[in-house]
Protein backbone atom coordinates (compact mmCIF):
# COMPACT_ATOMS: atom_id res chain seq x y z
CA UNK A 1 0.00 0.00 0.00
CA UNK A 2 1.73 3.19 -0.98
CA UNK A 3 0.67 7.11 0.31
CA UNK A 4 0.15 9.00 -2.55
CA UNK A 5 2.48 11.58 -2.10
CA UNK A 6 1.49 13.77 -4.64
CA UNK A 7 -1.18 14.87 -3.99
CA UNK A 8 -1.49 18.47 -1.73
CA UNK A 9 -4.52 18.20 -0.45
CA UNK A 10 -4.01 14.89 1.60
CA UNK A 11 -0.58 16.47 2.97
CA UNK A 12 -2.66 19.63 3.63
CA UNK A 13 -5.78 17.39 5.33
CA UNK A 14 -3.28 15.83 7.50
CA UNK A 15 -1.65 18.66 9.04
CA UNK A 16 -5.06 20.18 9.50
CA UNK A 17 -6.35 17.20 11.22
CA UNK A 18 -3.51 17.04 13.42
CA UNK A 19 -3.23 20.71 14.47
CA UNK A 20 -7.16 20.62 15.44
CA UNK A 21 -6.63 17.31 17.48
CA UNK A 22 -3.78 19.02 19.06
CA UNK A 23 -5.48 22.13 19.58
CA UNK A 24 -8.56 19.86 21.28
CA UNK A 25 -6.52 17.99 23.54
CA UNK A 26 -5.18 21.13 24.87
CA UNK A 27 -8.93 22.31 25.06
CA UNK A 28 -10.02 19.10 27.02
CA UNK A 29 -7.17 19.34 29.14
CA UNK A 30 -8.03 22.77 30.00
CA UNK A 31 -11.54 22.14 30.69
CA UNK A 32 -10.97 19.02 32.67
CA UNK A 33 -8.68 21.58 35.20
CA UNK A 34 -11.18 24.38 35.06
CA UNK A 35 -14.05 21.96 36.22
CA UNK A 36 -11.74 20.34 38.42
CA UNK A 37 -10.72 23.68 40.21
CA UNK A 38 -14.44 25.21 40.19
CA UNK A 39 -15.64 21.58 41.64
CA UNK A 40 -13.55 21.99 44.61
CA UNK A 41 -13.89 25.94 45.39
CA UNK A 42 -17.65 25.15 45.55
CA UNK A 43 -16.83 22.37 47.56
CA UNK A 44 -14.99 24.58 49.99
CA UNK A 45 -16.87 27.53 49.75
CA UNK A 46 -20.44 26.22 50.39
CA UNK A 47 -19.88 23.00 52.30
CA UNK A 48 -21.94 20.81 49.58
CA UNK A 49 -20.57 17.61 50.69
CA UNK A 50 -19.89 14.23 48.90
CA UNK A 51 -23.61 13.86 47.72
CA UNK A 52 -22.18 14.84 44.83
CA UNK A 53 -19.42 11.85 42.77
CA UNK A 54 -17.87 14.10 39.71
CA UNK A 55 -18.34 11.48 37.34
CA UNK A 56 -15.86 13.10 34.65
CA UNK A 57 -13.50 13.99 37.08
CA UNK A 58 -13.60 10.78 38.67
CA UNK A 59 -13.26 9.00 35.50
CA UNK A 60 -9.29 10.70 34.80
CA UNK A 61 -11.44 11.78 31.55
CA UNK A 62 -9.70 14.67 30.56
CA UNK A 63 -6.35 13.18 31.09
CA UNK A 64 -6.78 10.20 28.87
CA UNK A 65 -8.83 12.13 26.19
CA UNK A 66 -6.23 14.69 26.02
CA UNK A 67 -3.09 11.88 26.07
CA UNK A 68 -5.07 10.40 22.94
CA UNK A 69 -6.38 13.39 21.06
CA UNK A 70 -2.31 14.70 21.04
CA UNK A 71 -1.10 11.37 20.12
CA UNK A 72 -3.47 11.57 17.65
CA UNK A 73 -2.65 14.99 16.32
CA UNK A 74 1.29 13.85 16.67
CA UNK A 75 0.59 11.54 14.53
CA UNK A 76 -1.14 12.56 11.81
CA UNK A 77 1.68 15.35 11.32
CA UNK A 78 4.16 12.93 11.28
CA UNK A 79 2.50 10.93 8.77
CA UNK A 80 2.21 14.12 6.49
CA UNK A 81 5.50 14.56 6.62
CA UNK A 82 7.21 10.87 6.31
CA UNK A 83 4.26 8.69 4.97
CA UNK A 84 4.86 5.09 5.65
CA UNK A 85 2.73 2.34 5.85
CA UNK A 86 4.09 1.45 9.59
CA UNK A 87 3.25 4.93 10.56
CA UNK A 88 -0.37 4.62 8.83
CA UNK A 89 -1.61 2.13 10.64
CA UNK A 90 -0.52 3.84 14.04
CA UNK A 91 -2.56 6.75 12.93
CA UNK A 92 -5.62 4.95 12.00
CA UNK A 93 -5.48 3.35 15.12
CA UNK A 94 -4.99 6.82 17.15
CA UNK A 95 -7.73 8.22 15.16
CA UNK A 96 -10.26 5.08 16.26
CA UNK A 97 -9.35 5.73 19.63
CA UNK A 98 -9.76 9.40 19.23
CA UNK A 99 -13.26 9.02 17.96
CA UNK A 100 -13.59 6.64 20.91
CA UNK A 101 -12.71 9.37 23.44
CA UNK A 102 -14.86 11.63 21.98
CA UNK A 103 -17.89 9.37 22.41
CA UNK A 104 -17.23 8.69 25.82
CA UNK A 105 -16.93 12.39 26.31
CA UNK A 106 -19.91 13.42 25.08
CA UNK A 107 -21.87 9.92 27.19
CA UNK A 108 -19.84 11.33 30.05
CA UNK A 109 -20.83 15.03 29.92
CA UNK A 110 -24.52 14.09 28.87
CA UNK A 111 -24.58 11.65 32.11
CA UNK A 112 -23.49 14.40 34.30
CA UNK A 113 -25.38 17.25 33.17
CA UNK A 114 -28.54 14.98 33.82
CA UNK A 115 -27.55 13.97 37.44
CA UNK A 116 -26.52 17.55 38.54
CA UNK A 117 -29.92 19.04 36.94
CA UNK A 118 -31.22 16.65 39.71
CA UNK A 119 -29.95 17.65 42.79
CA UNK A 120 -31.12 19.74 45.00
CA UNK A 121 -28.10 21.14 46.32
CA UNK A 122 -26.93 24.10 49.03
CA UNK A 123 -25.29 25.63 46.40
CA UNK A 124 -28.61 27.52 44.52
CA UNK A 125 -29.68 28.30 47.77
CA UNK A 126 -26.50 30.54 48.93
CA UNK A 127 -26.67 31.89 45.15
CA UNK A 128 -30.09 32.94 45.20
CA UNK A 129 -29.96 34.49 48.44
CA UNK A 130 -27.03 37.08 47.62
CA UNK A 131 -29.12 38.48 45.22
CA UNK A 132 -32.29 38.89 47.00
Amino acid sequence: MNMPQNRLWIKKELRLLGVIQLITSLIVQSLGYFWTYLFFSQTIVFGLGSNYPPITGSSGYPLWASLLFSLSGSFSIILQKRPSNHMLIWTLTMNVLSIFATLIGVFLATFELIITSRLDSSLWQHVDHYHQ
